[in-house]
């Protein structure tokens, strides 16, 4: 398995996870999601739902750019929040989606599941995050 750089992040809060050389970003981005949230006392339901945006988001990074670059954790005030970063300044849009058509359902996964979301875009590229409300969390 890939061994990516973790380290604190966001001013210390939080945690990090270089994906700019993973081979499989989805797939370690899971894994990061579920170790982080497990040593958080993050579980149940709500831990499924986090896992799963962290997967949309990161998966479609690496399919609409080039890649993702991180993707982060923080807990903070009873919320976790999720940011996946890519070099691309072109802000997601969520697509209609069609029983006939194959994709597009990611970012209404991430709408359902998440308490709000969005996207923060910059000369460098793009943060897409999305937020859970979590009563307890705590870093």
């Amino acid at each position: 398995m890939d061994r990516p750089a973790r380290h604190g992040c966001l001013g210390g809060r939080g945690r990090c996870l270089d994906l700019s050389a993973v081979q499989h970003p989805v797939a370690v981005a899971r894994h990061f999601a579920e170790e982080v949230l497990a040593s958080w006392g993050v579980g149940g339901a709500v831990r499924e739902d986090i896992v799963l945006v962290v997967s949309e988001l990161v998966a479609n990074a690496r399919l609409h750019t080039r890649g993702p670059r991180r993707v982060s954790l923080t807990a903070r005030g009873g919320s976790v929040r999720i940011e996946v970063t890519d070099g691309s300044p072109v802000r997601p849009v969520q697509r209609p989606t069609s029983p006939g058509r194959p994709g597009g359902y990611g970012l209404f996964v991430v709408e359902e599941l998440s308490t709000r979301w969005g996207a923060d875009v910059g000369r460098a590229g793009k943060a897409v995050w999305a937020e859970f409300s979590v009563p307890g969390a705590r870093d």
